[in-house]
């Protein structure tokens, strides 16, 4: 029933902005539509958040929104990476790939995604799903050498010693 609630409520909002747009807006009111929009998808990605997770949902956003030369999302949540928009993606299911593990595939875009954090140098200690490789080169260089294989030597190789003792 909380959830119904919920998506009323997120509906309602999108409503809301949805007239504004339409009352033919300025540039400068289309910047603040386009950060409004940008605020409900934060909203709805907080809160499909798990309650564990919340504080590093917020941290991913942060982050993000720091480097959206590079990635950045649509108003309706469409990634778009280095300019280009990744079809049939969305924000909130790559966040949330980021987080929790599943036996399931992971989203449309979420290759991309993982490339363009590997680009901005996304903190490691925000991904919580344990098996992911944000990059495969960096986990290459982290992995230690392998040990070579021991050989014993030939007894044709073998040293001699000549029994000699010491006079005393």
């Amino acid at each position: 029933m909380q959830v119904l609630q919920k998506r009323l409520n997120i509906l309602d909002h999108n409503n809301v902005v949805q007239e504004t747009i339409s009352e033919a807006p300025h540039t400068e009111e289309e910047k603040q539509d386009l950060v409004e929009n940008s605020d409900l998808m934060e909203h709805l990605i907080l809160e499909s958040a798990p309650k564990n997770l919340e504080s590093n949902t917020r941290n991913i956003l942060n982050y993000l929104k720091n480097s959206q030369d590079l990635m950045h999302w649509t108003p309706k949540g469409e990634l778009i990476y280095k300019g280009k928009n990744v079809k049939n993606s969305n924000v909130l299911d790559l966040i949330k790939s980021l987080q929790t593990s599943s036996n399931k595939a992971h989203p449309p875009g979420f290759d991309m995604f993982l490339q363009g954090l590997s680009e901005m140098n996304f903190p490691k200690s925000f991904i919580k799903n344990s098996s992911l490789e944000l990059d495969s080169e960096i986990k290459k260089e982290e992995i230690s050498p392998k040990r070579r294989k021991h050989t014993n030597a030939k007894s044709s190789e073998w040293l001699s010693f000549q029994n000699t003792r010491r006079k005393k």
